[in-house]
């Protein structure tokens, strides 16, 4: 429910959407359906969660459909007059849209 009040808060601010979410809430298909999840092969050799899941696996869950992808948003630099930082999105699972209804 968390990630869907984040994505579904303050429309108009362009940080809250590009940085902090990376997606604004766009619909809800039908609650409580199943769906196939996969653990990126990046994600699977970089991060401690996905590496305790299997590489694929389905899932009955409330899923939300989001106005974009935030797995495919480039990297971002910002830069100050003391620091350059470069952020990018390390995506830990995807879900596989065609195994539920509304995806």
């Amino acid at each position: 429910a968390a990630l869907r009040a984040a994505a579904d808060a303050l429309h108009g601010d362009e940080w809250f959407r590009e940085r902090l979410v990376g997606a604004l809430f766009a619909s809800h298909p039908i609650v409580q359906q199943t769906a196939r999840l996969w653990v990126p092969t990046t994600a699977a050799t970089h991060d401690a969660v996905p590496q305790l899941l299997p590489s694929s696996f389905s899932l009955r869950e409330e899923w939300y459909n989001l106005d974009r992808d935030p797995c495919q948003l480039p990297s971002t630099t910002t830069t100050t007059t003391t620091t350059t930082t470069t952020t990018t999105t390390t995506c830990l699972l995807h879900v596989d849209e065609r195994t539920y209804v509304g995806g």
